[in-house]
């Protein structure tokens, strides 16, 4: 019993790292975890942002310089998320 419930915990565990993180409502430290995602494209990210959020994927990659479709569907993979949506090319 005491392996199952451990089990159990580090299956837990693992599903809330793999977490989506929304563009418009997760920090810097947050969008920096995401592979691909340095501190110059998270810098920007934040800086749009503020302006205004995001609507959908295409405003991500209108607005942010260094974000194409590749990169998009590479951070849906790592978890990002717009208005709560996966990049779909």
């Amino acid at each position: 019993m005491r392996h199952f419930i451990t089990g159990l915990f580090f299956c837990l565990a693992t599903s809330l790292s793999l977490a989506a993180m929304d563009v418009n409502k997760t920090n810097q430290q947050d969008l920096e975890s995401i592979k691909g995602i340095g501190p110059k494209v998270s810098q920007l990210i934040m800086t749009e942002r503020a302006i205004k959020p995001f609507t959908s994927w295409d405003d991500l990659i209108k607005r942010v310089k260094g974000i194409g479709p590749k990169a998009a569907m590479r951070f849906s993979e790592g978890g990002l998320t717009v208005d709560e949506m996966s990049y779909k090319p």
